[in-house]
Parts: C-alpha cells; structure tokens; sequence
C-alpha cells in the first residue's frame, strides 16, 4: 500500500490525526506537560512500537528542525517509548528529484514538513507522483515557537487549503475546546485528542484516560449536527484495509 504524504502546517508543528481558546503563557504550557506526563495509564491500549520517516527543507539544526525533534522527543518520553523516527533534510531545488526516489523505493514519508504554503508544493507533487487520495491536511497549533492557538492562526491557515480539501486539527497544550469547536465550525473533518496533546477536560480539570477526552469531542460534534466515523468507515475512507 502506497503511503500519504501528509503536508504539516504552521511552522513545522507535527500532528497525528484520528478521525471525527486560545494560547497559553509558558508556565502553563510547563504544568501541562507534566500533568500529562504523569497521568495513569493503567487500562490503555498497549503502546504499540512505531517509525515514521520525516522529510523536511529545514536542517536538524534549525529553529523548525530542532522543534519537530524536540516534539518526537517528548512524545516518546512521555507518551510512547516504543516509538522512533527517522529525520531527512531536503532542499526546496532537491525535493522532486528526492521524492521520485522515494516514490520509486516504495518509501514515502510518512509526515512532510514545510512552509505555511505546503498545500501548494503537494498539489504540484501530486500532479508528478501516483500520490494514495484523498490527502489530509493537518493544521497543528500551539507549539512553542510555532503558530499559536488562536482564531486568527486558524482562519489564516485555511485559507492555503485546496478547495474541497479534507482537513483536521490539532491543538498542543490545549486547556479548552474552543479552537477544536472553531475548526469543525470551519469544516474541519477529523479532530485529536489525547495525553500526547493535553490532559484538560476543562480549564480547571484534567482526567487520567484518554476515554473522557474523546467522549467530549464526539459530544462537540454531535452537538455541530454532524457524525463521527466509525473506525470501519474511517479506514475505508483512507483505504488503510483491516
């Protein structure tokens, strides 16, 4: 099966999606991390190893290079020690010539890192490669360094997605639901949640499982007139099989 190339935006703030307020001062960002960094997860899903292959036009050494490393860093300490990934610099002039090899090699990357533009470069990519549809766009806010959690950041990204583009979004350090509200407003199709993003329910209460944070994003879409998918219909939809 071919793999997707998934255009990261905001910054080079990295997301993995699942299927379906506002900024914070550093000390609170501090306090979160640690809230979910020992949080119990006794009774979770057991944490399955996992690679990914990065591809990127900023070096490892770079402001967005350092910070993409340092969000695999604290996602495998504090959420997944089995997990490991692999990190590729690529320069803007390269990076048809490096794609085609990887296309050839069957060795896609699993996540592409580049400008706020990104949707741009993959719709000129796709037009040279056998790229699996459809594509999802992650709009990832919050990060340190990177795009901030706001309504402005949100409605700014949008505005580089390919019409009819499927997206979703990802809010780091969250402590509400309202830029998570905001983006399925906007159309968004799939939302994350969980330890590796925020422990908050609410601002002034943080839960221990991942259950309660899904069962408060369904309640929000349902709540929108909408539907959540069904693990089924969410791996027909990207063709991922069993």
């Amino acid at each position: 099966m071919k793999r997707r190339i998934v255009a990261a935006l905001l910054a080079a703030a990295m997301g993995v999606t699942m299927l379906a307020g506002c900024g914070q001062k550093e000390d609170t960002k501090a306090e979160a991390k640690t809230e979910w960094k020992d949080a119990d997860y006794s009774g979770e899903d057991p944490q399955l190893e996992k690679k990914v292959k990065i591809l990127s036009i900023w070096a490892e050494d770079n402001d967005n290079g350092i910070l993409l490393n340092k969000i695999c860093e604290d996602y495998k300490q504090n959420v997944n020690p089995n997990f490991e990934w692999e990190y590729e610099m690529v320069s803007a002039d390269n990076l048809t010539q490096r794609i085609a090899t990887l296309a050839a090699s069957n060795d896609l990357p699993d996540l592409f890192a580049y400008e706020a533009g990104a949707p741009l470069t993959t719709l000129s990519l796709q037009k040279e490669f056998a790229v699996t549809e459809p594509l999802l766009y992650t709009i990832v806010l919050g990060h340190s360094g990177a795009a901030p959690a706001t309504p402005e950041a949100l409605m700014a990204m949008c505005q580089f997605l390919p019409a009819g583009a499927l997206w979703g979004i990802t809010h780091a350090y969250r402590q509400d639901f309202g830029i998570i509200g905001a983006a399925l407003g906007l159309g968004a199709s799939t939302v994350r949640v969980g330890f590796e993003d925020s422990a908050y329910l609410t601002p002034t209460q943080t839960v221990s499982q991942n259950v309660p944070l899904v069962e408060k994003t369904a309640a929000l879409i349902r709540a929108m007139d909408k539907e959540v998918m069904t693990p089924t219909q969410a791996r027909a939809s990207f063709h991922l099989g069993v």
